[in-house]
């Protein structure tokens, strides 16, 4: 349940392609399953009643649709909206944007429209209190006068809160201030259609947000002219699909395209509409007057949507093979934790192989994985691998993407070395591994390959994730998560073995060098995706590194696992100056779980 709540509050929900519930609560399952969990489904697999097919049906409501249509004849609620209770905050990415703008400017008085459920004012506060001592927020809102009708005109898709629930929450946010850091937070909320109830005001700074219409942004915006400082939320650009929300809520794209005579500039974002599109702030201020915003504020955030590299029917041709080539006594499942070591080695340039050394010869259990590509760089550095992870799907006389012919990697082969080769590996690999008579172990890496639509239906029926039965792959398997490439899954495959302590070399995921100006007009893409840019220009904080796509989905999986506490990893990073290490340096800033020597320093 924690992980559920989670997803939301953390806005991980808004990477994925449905939001709701259900999608979100079967995702965990998946993986929980995958892990070993058992689970009991209340309801038969071919019911869409939902609670009213469980034991509970006579006991609970199902308040579908966040309260919205649950009104009588008059109009009245049946079920009265809390007026202590709120939703959870929703924290989408261009959020950061927002206090970092607050930062800037200084505003001390603040006016929003669309409050909510109070989140986004503690945020601009607790963002202009860096800077103030006291400050002044006033917000407008439908609150429970919301209906499902406004919710059509304005487009509007969060719960309906009370007026009297944000209240009660902006005055425990003002006792807490003022007691915890003697600051001083005055606040005015007023309840009612801005349309009708929205003053002229001249605050430091203004937010406009109350709806999408093309007459609600007019107005809102025309009585908060004054404000020195005016951000707009929900300017909508098309998504990868090329889609945008309908063009009757696009009121702040038509009031930015038509505004004269002040600055204008759209906020980068990558987040997406549930209906289609991506969702920006745009911000408006007079230059002669405001200062201009540094480019560090403008960096656009870079979410990559990683997808396999080959069709799935290739990957499933490749499953059904290895099936046949691969000892099936010799994969690999779970384990009980343990307390030894693991280094892992990925082949990034900032690898310290003499620190590598330093830490076998310390500790001469711990066992050494490392992927293909570093593979013979450890023979040559006299290290002999304990395993290496195969995960490639492609064929052994292809190119590789660091530019190596993959058969080359392994033309050397110590005999000491087990090869964990993952069922969806290209044949050509398992083959040759096994004419060099090289030490083959198999396991399963979890990919939505390995599923129909018919097994997806399965898994509620069996309790249990359900791959095609034509692959090969035995009821009961454990299926490897754990990120985009072979590295990543090393940290999967050791972790569901048991092993908790992680020493990381060669994470860089970043080049070692500025690509050519040739280079850097190379593109790379599916055949049906637009061309894209092969390289990458990146930055954490005021660090920059050039990367590509498929490097920058191992950093959001690495920044993922830094992050992940529920795997209770104990990890020690390695390697400076790359794009991995900056972001291992700023999770240790954000860590807000303390070091045992940090409390016991004695």
């Amino acid at each position: 349940m924690g992980d559920l709540r989670g997803a939301y509050v953390s806005g991980e929900v808004l990477s994925y392609r449905e939001w709701h519930e259900a999608f979100i609560f079967e995702r965990l399952l998946n993986i929980y399953r995958a892990h070993g969990m058992r689970v009991h489904t209340l309801t038969p697999s071919n019911t869409k009643k939902g609670l009213k097919a469980t034991p509970f049906a006579e006991h609970l409501i199902n308040l579908e649709e966040n309260n919205r249509a649950l009104r009588d004849s008059e109009g009245s609620r049946i079920f009265p909206l809390s007026e202590e209770d709120l939703p959870p905050d929703i924290r989408p990415n261009r959020t950061k944007l927002l206090a970092d703008i607050i930062r800037f400017h200084k505003p001390r008085s603040f006016v929003e429209t669309g409050t909510w459920n109070g989140g986004r004012a503690i945020e601009m506060a607790l963002a202009a209190f860096e800077n103030a001592d006291e400050i002044t927020y006033k917000g407008y809102d439908l609150f429970e006068d919301a209906t499902e009708e406004t919710d059509q005109e304005e487009f509007n898709l969060k719960a309906h809160v009370t007026k009297l629930a944000v209240e009660k929450r902006l005055t425990d946010f003002k006792e807490k201030i003022k007691k915890e850091k003697n600051k001083t937070f005055n606040f005015k909320l007023i309840k009612g259609n801005t349309r009708d109830v929205l003053e002229k005001e001249v605050p430091d700074f203004a937010l406009i947000g109350g709806g999408n219409s093309i007459t609600t942004v007019q107005n809102d915006y025309n009585k908060l002219n004054g404000a020195r400082v005016k951000m707009v939320d929900n300017f909508f650009t098309k998504d990868s699909q090329k889609k945008t929300p309908p063009k009757k809520y696009n009121g702040v794209n038509v009031l930015v395209e038509t505004l004269e005579g002040v600055k204008r500039i759209v906020l980068p974002s990558s987040d997406p509409v549930k209906e289609g599109g991506v969702t920006h702030y745009a911000l408006i201020y007079d230059e002669r007057t405001v200062p201009a915003l540094p480019d560090s504020l403008l960096n656009v955030p870079i979410v990559v949507h990683p997808r396999d590299c080959v069709d799935k029917e290739y990957i499933q041709a490749n499953i059904k093979e290895n099936m046949t080539l691969i000892d099936k006594s010799k994969f690999l499942g779970k384990c009980r934790p343990n307390e030894k070591e693991v280094i892992v080695v990925s082949a990034g340039h900032s690898t310290d192989f003499a620190k590598v050394k330093e830490l076998i010869k310390k500790n001469p259990d711990a066992k050494v994985l490392c992927v293909k590509h570093s593979y013979p760089m450890l023979l040559k550095q006299g290290i002999k691998p304990w395993s290496c992870v195969v995960l490639d799907p492609r064929s052994i006389e292809g190119e590789s993407t660091h530019g190596v012919i993959r058969k080359e990697l392994f033309k050397t082969i110590d005999p000491t070395t087990k090869f964990f080769v993952a069922s969806m590996t290209d044949p050509s690999v398992t083959k040759y591994l096994l004419e060099k008579n090289a030490n083959i172990y198999g396991w399963h890496a979890f990919t939505e390959s390995l599923r129909s639509e018919e097994e997806r239906e399965q898994e509620i029926k069996n309790q249990k994730i359900s791959v095609m039965s034509e692959l090969g792959i035995p009821e009961g398997a454990t299926l490897i998560t754990g990120g985009t490439c072979a590295a990543m899954r090393t940290i999967g495959i050791m972790h569901t073995m048991g092993f908790r302590r992680f020493h990381l070399f060669g994470f860089d995921c970043s080049l070692k060098d500025e690509p050519t100006d040739e280079q850097k007009k190379e593109t790379t893409g599916a055949e049906d995706e637009e061309p894209k840019p092969k390289y990458l220009q990146v930055s954490v904080k005021n660090n920059s590194y050039w990367t590509t796509g498929e490097l920058l989905a191992m950093a959001q999986d690495c920044e993922r696992v830094f992050s992940d506490a529920t795997m209770n990893l104990n990890i020690s990073f390695y390697g400076d100056n790359t794009l991995v290490s900056s972001l291992w340096d700023l999770q240790q800033e954000q860590q807000k779980i303390p070091l045992f020597e940090d409390v016991f320093n004695d």
